[in-house]
């Protein structure tokens, strides 16, 4: 998971990987990362999208972190349960300030399938009392998307993208990762 990275670094990922997915991408709606410096008064928003359902969603404010996932195919999500709602335990425990900043519209707070958060630059992480017997929450393969090195941006975008780097393409996206 991401144990081994301040909310700093986690940040400055985020950022990398969406100026590097803007040299790719000329049309905004067609990537995968996008980063609001200015999303609230202090507070930054990070996303992952892969066009295909799953999406990540990053808040930063002060020292927190939240992150919020949603995995279309996971068992946790709200359209896989008997009746349409949010899985148990998922947003439970999670601290007001930061819970209010997910409830914005454009983040659709109810399609989740995992959330964690950290109070602190980088202390541990903490999440709801979920119950995963035999379920995939999706966080895995989200949380990889956290992308920290330029070679598995390259690498991410290659496959995603179906295209190679141009040589300055290639070497703004490094610039971009070298500052990590």
């Amino acid at each position: 998971m991401l144990t081994n990275y301040t909310n700093s670094q986690i940040r400055d990922s985020m950022l990398a990987a969406a100026q590097s997915d803007a040299i790719i991408v000329k049309e905004e709606y067609l990537r995968c990362y996008e980063f609001h410096d200015n999303w609230g008064e202090g507070i930054q928003m990070a996303k992952f999208s892969n066009g295909g359902g799953d999406d990540l969603v990053i808040i930063f404010k002060g020292d927190s972190v939240i992150i919020k996932g949603f995995d279309h195919e996971s068992e946790l999500s709200p359209h896989a349960q008997n009746e349409y709602g949010i899985y148990p335990g998922i947003y439970d425990s999670v601290p007001d300030d930061l819970l209010t900043e997910l409830r914005d519209e454009a983040l659709c707070y109810d399609d989740v399938t995992f959330c964690i958060w950290r109070l602190n630059t980088s202390g541990s992480w903490s999440k709801g009392p979920v119950e995963l017997i035999g379920k995939n929450d999706g966080s895995d393969f989200l949380l990889s998307r956290v992308i920290t090195s330029f070679e598995d941006y390259k690498s991410y975008a290659k496959g995603y993208f179906e295209d190679d780097f141009t040589p300055e393409m290639n070497s703004l996206a490094q610039q971009y990762f070298n500052k990590l």
